[in-house]
């Protein structure tokens, strides 16, 4: 029997640049960062992907997110449920035990939240979450490329995407280092839903998600097509399954209006 469980928005509760890469001045070697092993669950720290944030919310709790405008930033709706974005850090980050701590944590900087909402369709219940997706709106614009996103994938065939995330290192879920970006190789899959947009998965053996990836985009052909939601583990606690919601759709047309309305 396995089991599943929303991933958490942040590491202190049980419960993802093909294309578009700017820079951030984080250019140090990756030895500067610390360390350059297991990942995303098994990628690698990295520079790049200067789009793509770490948000701390009340509670010290924390997740990814990632631009989509120079002032709107992309992420999960289960993040902002249940405590109030507090600013949004760029940079790659170290890896560290407690990365909730995001304060603490060298190689960031932090921007200014002005307000943030989520879909009013949200969702969590045992089936998964519908409709897992927020937005964050910046004090001020930021000069990094936003991503694209709305893009879409095979449901027939298994195409291959980046991930890219501050969560948690370890296959265990809960355990492991965070507060660092990492990236990933993953082949996803989608399949449609009833909420006119597309689920993605990926599962086991691939780059997967862990705690404090939640909000986080998977890169597919140049797009970001979804944001990570949710994962499932054994009774081992390995994580073998994640989650992301589709960015197309209906998704799509919310996230457009949010961008249009912030400018």
């Amino acid at each position: 029997m396995k089991i599943w469980v929303r991933n958490c928005l942040c590491f202190a509760i049980l419960s993802t640049l093909v294309g578009c890469v700017s820079s951030d001045g984080d250019e140090e070697s990756e030895e500067a960062v610390g360390w350059t092993e297991d990942a995303i669950i098994d990628g690698v720290a990295t520079k790049g992907y200067s789009n793509v944030g770490i948000l701390h919310m009340a509670g010290d709790t924390v997740c990814t997110g990632f631009l989509i405008s120079p002032r709107v930033v992309a992420t999960a709706a289960h993040c902002i449920a249940y405590g109030a974005p507090l600013a949004y850090y760029t940079g790659r980050g170290k890896p560290v035990s407690t990365p909730s701590k995001v304060p603490s944590i060298s190689n960031l900087t932090k921007h200014d939240v002005q307000s943030f909402k989520r879909h009013y369709n949200y969702k969590f219940g045992q089936k998964g979450a519908r409709y897992d997706v927020g937005y964050v709106v910046l004090a001020k614009p930021q000069p990094f490329g936003p991503l694209p996103y709305g893009g879409t994938i095979s449901s027939k065939k298994a195409t291959t995407c980046t991930t890219v995330g501050y969560g948690v290192n370890s296959w265990t879920h809960g355990e492991g280092t965070g507060g660092v970006r990492r990236r990933g190789e993953a082949t996803a899959k989608a399949k449609g839903s009833d909420e006119g947009y597309s689920d993605i998965e990926v599962w086991a053996g691939e780059s997967l998600a862990n705690n404090g990836d939640s909000g986080g985009p998977i890169i597919c052909n140049g797009s970001a097509v979804g944001i990570f939601s949710w994962m499932k583990w054994d009774f081992s606690g390995k994580v073998y399954r994640n989650q992301y919601v589709g960015t197309d759709g209906t998704v799509k047309k919310w996230l457009d209006a949010a961008v249009a309305d912030n400018p």
